[in-house]
């Protein structure tokens, strides 16, 4: 446990070699233990880590960033199901969707994440749903004073309270034309 979160905090601060070494020595020490929630965790960290900075992972001479970080949260996601740990199931779905997101799958990105709100939500996770939205949200981006995120230029939806007061003008103006 030590291990994966000094790997959290090399990565944090850009030191990739460190964090790589660190992640490696979490998921030796969780495989020799048979404490399922260490190994899940130490998976999901090095899957995060590898999803993360893929592309700075090619020089360590590891399987390539995304390939890794598919075989770890793939892998820790088979022991969640296997063994109900929802909340870290949450966890490695949010993120899949960032490794598919990476890898350029936007809708498996989707799916996962769709996935671990709908988790989060029935279990009260709050921290689940701020991540599935977050990776939905780079996915969709929310609108925002009639301009999508992303700067594309969209119509702001009208309200049905907008689209009602609208209709009564037009016809209290029918009915003053009428009285001419």
């Amino acid at each position: 446990m030590c291990h994966r979160v000094l790997g959290d905090l090399d990565s944090d601060v850009g030191n990739h070699e460190s964090a790589h070494a660190h992640y490696e020595s979490a998921l030796k020490t969780a495989r020799s233990i048979s404490f399922r929630p260490a190994l899940i965790e130490a998976l999901l960290a090095r899957g995060r880590f590898a999803a993360k900075y893929h592309k700075d992972l090619t020089g360590l001479g590891i399987l390539s960033g995304l390939e890794q970080a598919f075989n770890d949260l793939n892998e820790a996601l088979g022991y969640c199901v296997e063994s109900g740990y929802r909340i870290y199931e949450a966890d490695v779905r949010v993120a899949l969707g960032w490794a598919y997101l990476a890898n350029v799958e936007s809708e498996k990105a989707k799916q996962s994440a769709e996935r671990a709100l709908q988790m989060s939500n029935e279990m009260g996770y709050y921290w689940g749903k701020v991540d599935a939205e977050e990776v939905l949200g780079v996915i969709t981006p929310p609108i925002v004073g009639g301009v999508a995120r992303s700067g594309e230029e969209s119509k702001p939806k009208r309200s049905a309270k907008n689209a009602k007061t609208k209709k009564e003008s037009k016809s209290t103006n029918k009915r003053r034309s009428n009285r001419k």
